[in-house]
């Protein structure tokens, strides 16, 4: 594992400054996870303070926690950063606590995330803020902490985080996620792939496009939407949280991947809340679903993914043959990325995303054809009970970042035996994003009665 206080100089692979080109006043593109807590049976109601006296003792940083823009201004230009060594780090900037007004429910919750998500991340600092949030019902505590995704996407934050907690209540030991680094040195950078390949590549996108197939899905086809217009800077979340066993059981009885049920799900809230509105189109809305190109063992890479395009099929009321079509198409898009070189992995985002790059530098964002109506994620965790400091992990919620254009995006973690859904959106572009929440948690109901998970039919 890399020492805390290593200074060695962080190169920026193109993904990772695509995000710093693109953050705005309105389009931050910072991400965060909101974990909540349950304290140790027979704990003080003062557990989260000391916890929080704990951690502000230890102030030793590790990659990427001590990364900090070299000159912030020109970032959207020649992006570069270095490691600062730790006495250059004011942890008190970073690390932050609120307490939420009775009865610390849902809205409280939500009101308090909205307020500091909104607020882009000071460059002129390391890019990332933790947050404790006390006085959530029951005694609870809930933990947001806030990174620019140049820095970390999320499979790279749970790498960290499951080595941040424990196994077992009795081990109290404390390792915050910024004392957490890489444990080898970062690969080298994927050669740029054979032009001959991406054009290949690029020459099929076009062929899907002009196919009658829906199960292949391919950029520029969706519909414009309430999802698609110009965003603020206000930002909303929600979250809703299942057992990862019932999320599972569906996908068994179904024979399709966790990620489908979710895709699937997620379709037939958004079904609804447009219906609802008027406005749902006769043709289907596309999801861009990030997808893992990391290397087994890689945990120094900031951002390895790639995106594909998965058909949501909105356009069909009932739950199961929806399910089963949106299984269909993320099948496909799997098969077509796993069947390339990563060299040509990676470039799917651009491929799909580029003239949508220059749309969101230029204004046209948001005024123009989407390249996919939504962002749907889904990240896997490790499935054991994991605790904080003795605190039990009840859920965790990621909640990702927003463009012009995609004013949506729903993302799910797997941790500690729960499956939480974080829902963001931009709510002067999409109102209602507890509807949003709601319905997608009536579709999933619908799913698992339909499929009569359990029932043994």
């Amino acid at each position: 594992m890399t020492e805390t206080g290593d200074t060695t100089q962080p190169t920026l692979a193109m993904n990772e400054k695509f995000f710093l080109v693109v953050d705005s006043a309105t389009v931050g593109q910072h991400v965060a996870m909101l974990a909540v807590f349950s304290p140790p049976d027979g704990a003080d109601a003062d557990f989260p303070v000391r916890l929080l006296e704990r951690l502000r003792k230890i102030r030793t940083f590790a990659a990427p926690f001590n990364y900090v823009l070299d000159r912030p201004a020109l970032r959207k230009i020649a992006p570069s950063m270095s490691a600062l060594p730790d006495d250059q780090i004011d942890l008190d900037r970073h690390l932050r606590y609120h307490r939420l007004p009775a009865p610390g429910g849902q809205r409280e919750l939500d009101d308090l995330i909205a307020e500091l998500h909104s607020p882009r991340l000071d460059f002129g600092r390391p890019l990332w803020e933790y947050h404790l949030i006390d006085g959530l019902a029951n005694g609870r505590f809930a933990t947001y902490v806030k990174f620019h995704h140049a820095v970390m996407d999320g499979v790279g934050w749970n790498q960290r985080f499951t080595q941040s907690v424990t196994l077992e209540p009795e081990d109290q030991e404390l390792r915050p996620i910024w004392t957490i680094g890489p444990n080898a040195a970062r690969p080298a950078p994927l050669a740029p792939a054979p032009m001959k390949d991406v054009m290949a590549v690029r020459k099929e996108m076009k062929r899907n496009a002009k196919r009658a197939v829906p199960e292949i899905a391919a950029p520029y086809l969706a519909p414009k939407t309430v999802l698609n217009g110009r965003l603020t800077r206000r930002r909303r979340a929600t979250t809703v949280a299942y057992p990862l066993d019932r999320i599972r059981g569906i996908a068994k009885t179904a024979g399709v991947t966790v990620n489908d049920v979710l895709v699937s799900s997620v379709a037939g809230g958004l079904r609804r809340y447009l219906e609802e509105r008027g406005e749902l189109p006769s043709k289907s809305l596309i999801a861009s679903a990030p997808y893992n190109i990391r290397l087994p063992g890689d945990d120094a890479t900031l951002n390895a993914y790639s995106t594909i395009l998965i058909t949501m099929f909105t356009d069909i009321a009932h739950p199961v043959e929806r399910l089963k079509a949106v299984a269909r198409s993320s099948g496909f898009a799997k098969r077509d990325i796993r069947s390339r070189t990563p060299e040509v992995a990676v470039m799917y985002s651009p491929l799909i995303g580029g003239t949508w790059t220059l749309n969101q530098m230029t204004g046209l964002a948001g005024r123009t054809a989407p390249p996919f109506s939504t962002i749907v994620s889904c990240i896997p965790g490790p499935d054991s009970d994991l605790y904080l400091g003795g605190a039990h992990l009840d859920a965790m919620f990621p909640i990702g970042p927003l463009y012009h254009g995609s004013g949506l995006i729903v993302a799910a973690l797997t941790i500690s035996g729960t499956f939480g859904i974080g829902f963001h959106c931009c709510p002067d572009t999409v109102p209602g994003i507890e509807s949003i929440a709601r319905y997608t948690a009536a579709a999933l109901d619908d799913l698992e009665s339909t499929l009569a998970v359990g029932a043994g039919t």
